[in-house]
């Protein structure tokens, strides 16, 4: 079994964007076990619409012309899209603001490897794929 790296830290940011999306979005949001991949369930009214991958990345958005999601995270929220007609957000906490990417029909992107390099765990070395910033909305600024 693969270790985990999510520290206390890394679920405080992930309160802290749940926060944010739900009162942006007017959704409710449930952290999902990590046998489904991502992060967060959104719920209306009680009843599930959306699920979430939420990111923090410590530079300002407009720093690199993509973000990088993992291509299996990616898979799993188009999967969800297809079979439960659910929305699938990418949510990222850059340094100057919240912003998302909400999965369009068939939207394509560039598939590459990378990932992390600084933990010398070669499972952090995976396909990904480039999100264009350009397709990310803000959600809100950074507090």
């Amino acid at each position: 079994m693969r270790r985990s790296y999510e520290t206390q830290i890394d679920l405080d940011n992930e309160k802290s964007i749940c926060e944010k999306i739900e009162a942006a979005c007017g959704m409710h949001l449930r952290k999902m076990s990590i046998k489904y991949s991502l992060d967060f369930i959104g719920f209306r009214n009680g009843k599930a619409v959306a699920v979430i991958e939420v990111k923090k990345r410590h530079n300002r958005y407009s720093k690199y012309p993509t973000v990088i999601l993992s291509l299996a995270k990616w898979n799993r929220g188009v999967e969800f899209h297809r079979v439960n007609d659910f929305k699938f957000i990418f949510c990222v906490q850059f340094d100057d603001g919240y912003f998302f990417y909400e999965y369009q029909n068939d939207d394509k992107f560039n598939v590459e490897i990378g990932g992390r390099r600084d933990r010398n765990d070669d499972q952090d070395i995976e396909p990904v794929i480039h999100i264009p910033t350009v397709r990310m909305k803000k959600l809100c600024d950074v507090n």
